[in-house]
């Protein structure tokens, strides 16, 4: 997603670390285009709500063994929590400040927003919308420096370089920008739903640029809490079930769990986990409804989509 595109075979290798899992992917050029060259998911089974940290040293020490990936050039995801988005209405002179200027002229209002201090941010911000009466929409991302540096240290320790730092939802604008079929989209409104186990994040997107980012209920830590209270069973299982048999709308309905969870065959899982999620469910679907139409009310341009 982040591959460095260059006249190198090989990309950047790709590194994205989660709460729960480590992902690292590797492209190759060949004549017909590019390929993966080698890739790594990692995924672990969180027994609590709040699990240990994923051993990205450990995991990175295999990964770059004999016959995974080529080269010692990576190129680092951020995303929450390490990455925050914000949307503020700031005067339109800031903008042409330079990053650390515009960090120090944000940061009373960052302070504000942000759960960490935002003197100890990378800040980068772009308009939205253009300026009105002197001031201008604007989104603004913000990264922790001492969350980046906690990953530049891990990478340092196993000897591999970290050749460019990038955030998910404006890696995927760029990735969409050049894409064929995008070109006939530069006034859509598109979305990106970051189902995460802490939170769930939802970025609005016009073309390429991020508009919009908020924080849904519906990460997947809320989702197995939901289901181990309704099942009435240790947060570890309810997650192996969700893992499992996976959550699907059937036409028989809600079913019960009156008489226990063994007079209920797999087949009839899937359905009853939607039943006890449908709520939850429901009300993601009516926030990112609202969210796009706050959006397009907001930018209205002719022939959005």
């Amino acid at each position: 997603m982040i591959a460095l595109w260059t006249r190198q075979k090989a990309s950047l290798v790709a590194l994205d670390v989660g709460t729960c899992s480590l992902r690292a992917v590797q492209l190759v050029r060949k004549t017909d285009g590019y390929h993966v060259y080698h890739w790594l998911n990692v995924e672990t089974d969180p027994t609590s709500p709040d699990p240990p940290p994923v051993d990205v040293a450990g995991h990175l020490k295999v990964a770059f063994g004999p016959g995974a990936f080529k080269g010692r050039k990576v190129g680092l995801a951020l995303a929450p929590p390490d990455v925050e988005y914000r949307l503020l209405d700031v005067p339109a002179t800031l903008m042409t400040r330079k990053p650390g200027e515009l960090r120090e002229a944000l940061q009373v209002e960052l302070d504000r927003q942000l759960p960490w201090p935002a003197a100890e941010s990378e800040v980068s911000a772009w308009p939205v919308l253009p300026a009105i009466n002197g001031m201008v929409s604007t989104m603004v991302a913000a990264a922790r420096t001492q969350a980046v540096q906690k990953y530049l240290d891990v990478l340092e320790s196993r000897r591999l370089e970290c050749r460019l730092a990038d955030v998910v939802p404006n890696a995927l604008g760029r990735l969409r920008a050049a894409q064929p079929a995008a070109s006939n989209g530069e006034n859509q409104v598109w979305g990106v739903l970051d189902m995460g186990f802490k939170a769930c994040r939802l970025y609005l997107m016009l073309a390429d640029s991020p508009v919009y980012a908020r924080v849904l209920r519906a990460g997947g830590r809320e989702l197995t809490e939901t289901l181990a209270r309704a099942l009435r069973v240790e947060f570890s299982v309810a997650e192996q079930y969700k893992r499992l048999y996976g959550i699907k709308p059937t036409d028989r309905g809600v079913r019960s769990v009156v008489g226990g969870l063994g007079r209920i065959n797999e087949e009839a899982l899937p359905g009853m986990l939607h039943a006890i999620l449908a709520k939850t469910l429901e009300t993601l679907a009516a926030d990112i409804e609202r969210s796009f139409r706050f959006v397009l009310d907001r930018h209205n341009p002719s022939g959005m989509g």
